[in-house]
């Protein structure tokens, strides 16, 4: 009878066993979906704004001859920037003016962008690719060099 029952009983292990295994589910089914975490990551970049500025042929401002009363010199300055953004331009002048070697003229001159006069150190709008020109009165100047140092900033708005 022993023996009987210990039978029995291992029977019932093997069918439960087998049972158990058939409720099995592989798929992970719907339990895995009650019990489960989430995180959310944010991404974030930046690229800065660069700008470069290129003048067609920059040597003709270098040799201004200022022999005649007048003299002009025109070239075409084009800004490339990564940005939509609106774009400014400012001119700004070291002398205020064409100053002499030994610092005792100034010759006045005006920059003209796309043919308007343009104020020093006032920022202007700029569409990224106009003609850019010199305008000098040399009207009897001292006999020596002239000079001065225009620096240029273009810059997003």
């Amino acid at each position: 009878m022993k023996h009987l029952l210990g039978l029995g009983a291992a029977a019932a292990l093997i069918f439960a066993g087998s049972a158990y295994a058939g409720d099995y589910d592989h798929d992970y089914g719907n339990d895995c979906y009650e019990c489960s975490d989430e995180i959310t990551i944010e991404l974030v970049g930046e690229v800065e704004c660069v700008c470069e500025i290129e003048f067609e042929q920059p040597v003709a401002f270098l040799n201004l001859s200022l022999i005649d009363t007048f003299v002009s010199g025109t070239q075409n300055l084009s800004v490339d920037c990564n940005t939509n953004d609106d774009l400014n331009i400012i001119f700004e002048s070291l002398n205020g003016g064409l100053l002499h070697e030994d610092g005792v003229e100034l010759i006045p001159y005006e920059i003209l962008l796309g043919g308007a006069p343009v104020a020093f150190a006032a920022p202007v709008a700029f569409d990224g690719d106009e003609d850019v020109s010199v305008d000098v009165n040399g009207n009897g100047p001292l006999a020596g060099m002239y000079s001065d140092t225009v620096t240029v900033t273009v810059f997003v708005d």
